[in-house]
C-alpha cells in the first residue's frame, strides 16, 4: 500500500508539469491580476455547498453590479398571451409536452422548415467518410482521421499525386 502511494506521488510529480505546460497560456502575472480582480468584485465561491459567490452572500461588501433591465409586466403578459394562442405553453410538466403537441387540432398548423434532400445528405456522408470526418469514438469524440492519421495522410498524398498526374495529361 505504501509503495502504491509513493508510486502515485512520484508519477503525479512528472505528470502535473506536463499537463500544466500543455494548457499554459497565461503568465503568472495575468493569473494574479485575475485573482485580485475576482477578490475585489467578490466573484469567487464563498459557500461551497450552495455555490453562492461572495457578492451574492455579502452584497454590501462589494460594488453594486450593473443590472440588465427586464421586461415590463405588459410585455410579459403579451408574450404569455401569444404563447397560449400558439400552444407554446407546457401542457404536461412531467413529459415536457406543449399544448400544441397534446392537442394539435386546437392550434394553427405548423409549417415544417425545408430540409436538405436525401441525395444531399448521402453526398455529405460519402465526403465525410472519404475525408475521415466522422466520429469513431463516441466517448472521446475522435474522428477516423484523428485515430488513423497516417492512413488518411497517405490517402491525401495519393490523391494529390493523381491530381498532379491528371493535370499533366
Amino acid at each position: 500500500m505504501k509503495r502504491q502511494v509513493i508510486a502515485v506521488v512520484i508519477g503525479s510529480l512528472f505528470a502535473f508539469p506536463a499537463l500544466a505546460a500543455a494548457g499554459a497560456t497565461k503568465t503568472s502575472q495575468q493569473v494574479l491580476a485575475e485573482l485580485v480582480q475576482a477578490k475585489d468584485a467578490g466573484d469567487f465561491v464563498a459557500n461551497a455547498e450552495t455555490g453562492e459567490k461572495a457578492y451574492q452572500l455579502y452584497p454590501s461588501a462589494y460594488p453594486a453590479r450593473a443590472t440588465v433591465p427586464g421586461k415590463s409586466r405588459v410585455e410579459v403578459l403579451a408574450e404569455l398571451d401569444q404563447a397560449e394562442r400558439s400552444g407554446e405553453v407546457y401542457a404536461n410538466g412531467e413529459t415536457g409536452e406543449k399544448a400544441y403537441q397534446v392537442n394539435p387540432s386546437a392550434y394553427p398548423a405548423r409549417i415544417a422548415a425545408a430540409g436538405r434532400s436525401r441525395a444531399d445528405v448521402l453526398a455529405e456522408l460519402v465526403q465525410a467518410r472519404r475525408n475521415g470526418e466522422f466520429v469513431v469514438n463516441a466517448e472521446t469524440g475522435e474522428t477516423a482521421k484523428e485515430v488513423n492519421a497516417a492512413a488518411y495522410a497517405m490517402r491525401e498524398a495519393l490523391a494529390a499525386g493523381s491530381g498532379a498526374r491528371q493535370n499533366r495529361l
